[in-house]
């Protein structure tokens, strides 16, 4: 009998063992800076690299992580975590990724501000995001060298949300110089959701978007792509619009 025991007790621990622990996930904010990418790319392009050293992934580096955060110039983050302010932020190789968001989050725009790309990603589908400016706020995201791989080819990318909208008073533009790399925004929300509000105007090529009809609902989330092109699509990729997007305020 004692040796029976003693066998059960390693067994009973090690399924204790196993049992999952629930954390819960924290906002996670970075920087992925593409310089090097980029500068790779070119020179394979040009046959001054070999394939095998070409660089693909950029380096991070963490502005929110693990409730620290880092000291950049330009990107403030508020006392109770909601509101990020990018203020003359001039970074135009690198992308700024904000993850895990699990309740509302407001990002503010103060004068000219330069990235690569933006992307926002929700963690429980009821995140509310607003994108404001203050003080003539301006995103351009219009990375020289524009070398992208795989859905980073957006500049902005939003995902899981219940709602994101874009406030009247925010200037906005996204380009590419490679037509081939054309996603300008993708977004997608839960069924339950109720999409992206502009408030503002979408140009582009003269012609003047003031609302985006919701493409054909998937299974989970509703998906909307704008890219190059200039027609409505009906395999689910949505509207298509050129390579160039300007998102401003109405005209008074």
């Amino acid at each position: 009998m004692k040796k029976v025991s003693l066998l059960m007790i390693p067994i009973v621990l090690s399924t204790f063992s196993l049992t999952p622990v629930q954390v819960k996930k924290q906002m996670n904010i970075a920087l992925y800076q593409y310089a090097q990418v980029n500068t790779s790319v070119k020179k394979w392009e040009k046959g001054q690299l070999p394939t095998s050293k070409v660089k693909t992934d950029p380096i991070q580096k963490n502005v929110y992580t693990n409730g620290k955060l880092a000291k950049i110039k330009g990107i403030t983050l508020s006392k109770d975590r909601k509101t990020l302010t990018l203020d003359h932020v001039n970074r135009p190789h690198d992308e700024l990724m904000i993850s895990q968001l699990s309740g509302d989050f407001k990002i503010i725009f103060k004068g000219t501000n330069r990235l690569r790309s933006l992307f926002v990603i929700a963690a429980n589908k009821k995140a509310a995001l607003t994108i404001a400016a203050k003080q003539n706020g301006t995103l351009l995201c219009d990375d020289q060298q524009d070398v992208f791989f795989g859905s980073r080819a957006a500049r902005l990318y939003l995902r899981n949300m219940k709602s994101v909208h874009i406030e009247n008073n925010v200037n906005m533009h996204l380009y590419h110089h490679n037509r081939d790399l054309s996603t300008l925004i993708s977004y997608a929300y839960p069924k339950t959701g109720s999409g992206l509000q502009i408030d503002g105007t979408l140009t582009t090529s003269g012609r003047v978007y003031r609302k985006l009809d919701q493409s054909p609902a998937h299974t989970s989330q509703t998906m909307h792509y704008l890219s190059y092109g200039d027609a409505y699509n009906d395999d689910d990729t949505g509207y298509t619009l050129p390579y160039s997007l300007t998102i401003a305020p109405h005209k008074v």
